[in-house]
């Protein structure tokens, strides 16, 4: 005689299947925000070490010619902020831009760009004929899609903070993303547009 009390149950219960529900909801709610919180600890770390590099080629690149990079031959006499977008980029990349690199030595070099054009790339340098240009690791849009260089023409080695009126930064070039959102202005360096703005000479 079979055992009457073997169940003959097979699968969940509608409660049960809500309960599991409940469950798997309630980890997503907590882990969606966490994972997007370290994507994005990610990405600025990419654009921190990024900024780091491009900051030591320019100090190479004077190590070896006594002189900073510039767009063009006329250098300004004060300091200046530059993008990573305009000729200067060329200069680091290897390129001999109006004389500027006449060995050309590569300063600074790093990993392709993505994208499939030059109006569309991100996260990397973009080497397109004798041009290099160099974007930070958003997808933008726009203006401040590179990363902005402050630079010691005056050749005193002390650099005006753009973010702190009267403070001096004892350096001969710093650089910084205008981050995800692409927008920067001068007040406080974390506060408004420039709260996720990433810097090389500070956290």
């Amino acid at each position: 005689m079979k055992n009457s009390r073997i169940s003959s149950r097979k699968g969940f219960t509608l409660v049960e299947l809500l309960v599991v529900i409940v469950i798997i909801v309630t980890l997503m709610a907590i882990l969606i925000p966490v994972v997007g919180k370290v994507r994005q600890n990610a990405v600025k770390l990419q654009a921190k070490n990024a900024l780091t590099t491009l900051v030591t080629s320019v100090d190479t690149y004077y190590s070896t010619y006594n002189i900073l990079p510039a767009n063009s031959r006329s250098a300004p006499s004060e300091d200046t902020e530059v993008e990573t977008t305009e000729p200067i980029m060329s200069v680091l990349a290897g390129i001999n831009v109006d004389g500027m690199n006449k060995k050309e030595q590569v300063f600074y070099s790093g990993e392709a760009a993505r994208g499939s054009s030059k109006n569309s790339a991100f996260n990397g340098l973009w080497l397109d004929n004798n041009t290099a240009e160099l974007y930070d690791p958003w997808r933008k849009k726009g203006n401040n899609r590179g990363y902005i260089l402050l630079l010691d023409y005056g050749y005193n080695e002390k650099l005006d903070d753009p973010f702190k009126p009267g403070r001096i930064i004892a350096r001969r070039a710093v650089g910084w993303s205008s981050g995800k959102d692409g927008e920067w202005n001068r007040s406080g360096a974390k506060a408004g547009a420039n709260k996720d703005n990433v810097y090389s000479w500070f956290n």
